[in-house]
């Protein structure tokens, strides 16, 4: 253990008078700058691709309802604190419209 701290002692004291020419200081933050650019490209290319996965989910689910008069989305599973739901789907009609509800019960927790 007391090597250990010696030769973290020595690395600290070695490299602590390092000196660096400002060209190569500025390329050092560049490529900070560049890491956190690439990361935010990346971050919007994810958010762009789960959007249009929503908006194919979604227009699909409406074409084959406009289609059908029936939607294919039959039955919702949700997570709602760790645990798995599901949420079926029930249609209710009246003279002037139809309407499909999602009605999600949590189960009571049982107490220790």
């Amino acid at each position: 253990m007391k090597e250990e701290h010696r030769e973290m002692e020595l690395y600290r004291e070695t490299f602590s008078e390092v000196h660096a020419p400002d060209a190569l200081k500025g390329k050092v933050k560049d490529m900070a700058n560049n890491k956190k650019a690439l990361w935010t490209a990346a971050l919007k290319k994810c958010a762009a691709v789960a959007a249009l996965a929503a908006i194919v989910f979604t227009s699909s689910n409406v074409v084959t309802y406009a289609a059908t008069g029936e939607t294919w989305v039959k039955m919702v599973t949700v997570n709602i604190n760790g645990k798995k739901l599901q949420a079926p789907q029930e249609e209710k009609k009246d003279e002037k419209s139809k309407a499909h509800i999602l009605t999600i019960e949590e189960e009571p927790q049982e107490e220790k």
